[in-house]
């Protein structure tokens, strides 16, 4: 799922507002979310620590020239 070129006219009305899309349905979404919520407060319960980040932007990056496998690092992160 590529998103449109910064450079192209944008004519369908998902890329043209400010909302975050995602490749979920409202209820799948709705489930995974609870679901993240849940294990960060069982983390804050366990340990005292919050552990969960909002990571916006990502930077894609191979370990060595040849290597197939890219990885990818959070540019941002938003506690």
């Amino acid at each position: 799922y590529d998103l449109p070129r910064p450079d192209e006219h944008h004519t369908k009305p998902e890329h043209c507002d400010n909302d975050i899309q995602i490749l979920l349905f409202p209820q799948e979404m709705e489930s995974r979310l609870r679901g993240i919520r849940n294990k960060s407060q069982t983390a804050i319960e366990e340990t005292g620590t919050g552990i969960l980040y909002l990571a916006l932007g990502f930077l894609e990056w191979f370990e060595s020239p040849n290597s197939d496998k890219s990885r990818l690092a959070p540019l941002f992160t938003i506690p």
